[in-house]
């Protein structure tokens, strides 16, 4: 599955291949852009909870 950072536009800025990726992404993007979120390849929008799951998980596994 793919994932992209969108502005407030709905415009694509990014794709990534996972969610860390795209929120290590949003970090770059939220100094430059004001950002509506990421979505997956269907478009719609990850609640908060799927991107701390996300985080959790990859914690869980010791990645950064």
């Amino acid at each position: 599955m793919r994932y992209h950072c969108k502005d407030r536009h709905s415009k694509s800025l990014s794709q990534h291949s996972s969610i860390l990726e795209a929120l290590r992404a949003r970090e770059v993007w939220l100094h430059t852009r004001e950002l509506i979120g990421i979505t997956d390849n269907s478009g719609r929008l990850l609640s908060a909870e799927e991107l701390y799951q996300a985080k959790a998980a990859a914690w869980m596994k010791g990645t950064k």
